[in-house]
């Protein structure tokens, strides 16, 4: 996953609880590793700071949320389990897992 979206996919995970209202921002929940990253403490299982050249305030990078166009994109291929990535991405990932990635056309398959 390239970067650019890699951050948006966590930027999504973070606020998840906020969108479900489960509480009312990521870093009050035990399970949201925002509270790591705010605080810049490990703790066990999330390192603090991992994104840190890439996302230097932490609760800012919280703030400025998921456009619509971001959350539809990240549900959809959420919905099939497949990478958001372009094809030279997608032909690296088959390389090296061997299984098809790329969205085929409904119906029935040949192996052709």
């Amino acid at each position: 996953m390239k970067i650019p979206q890699a951050v948006k996919a966590i930027r999504y995970t973070e606020l998840n609880l906020v969108r479900a209202r489960l509480c009312d921002s990521p870093e009050k929940s035990r399970w949201s590793s925002a509270h790591t990253q705010l605080n810049e403490t490990d703790n066990g299982l999330v390192t603090a700071n991992a994104l840190l050249d890439r996302i230097l305030d932490w609760s800012d990078y919280l703030g400025l949320g998921n456009s619509a166009k971001e959350l539809d994109k990240i549900r959809k291929y959420a919905r099939t389990s497949r990478p958001i990535e372009d094809d030279s991405f997608l032909s690296v990932l088959k390389n090296i897992t061997e299984r098809r990635l790329r969205r085929r056309n409904p119906g029935p398959k040949t192996d052709s």
